[in-house]
């Protein structure tokens, strides 16, 4: 996937990629992460990246946007996460 603009991402948020199923944080300026954006306890796709926490609204579980790591809820593991390449202001997952 690939086109994102770098400037659709907020810092200390992020963006969900409905039709890929990923999603990509700012966890710093300029510092771009991805992971797969469905939460490994239910198959319920996240839906918002606050302060650098992204969140399932199906169950409560909460990830580290700078990681992927669960931080809290029923989830056992945290998100996959994928490669990301940024090049003149564009963002591509792999």
């Amino acid at each position: 996937m690939s086109g994102i603009p770098t400037s659709d991402v907020p810092v200390d948020g992020g963006k969900v990629i409905v039709d890929a199923r990923v999603v990509i944080t700012q966890p710093a300026q300029g510092t771009f992460k991805a992971f797969t954006a469905i939460c490994p306890h239910a198959g319920c796709e996240v839906t918002d990246i606050v302060q650098n926490v992204i969140y399932c609204p199906c169950h409560g579980s909460t990830f580290d946007a700078s990681t992927g790591a669960r931080i809290a809820g029923p989830t056992p593991t945290g998100l996959t996460p994928l490669s990301v390449t940024v090049s003149g202001g564009t963002i591509s997952v792999r």
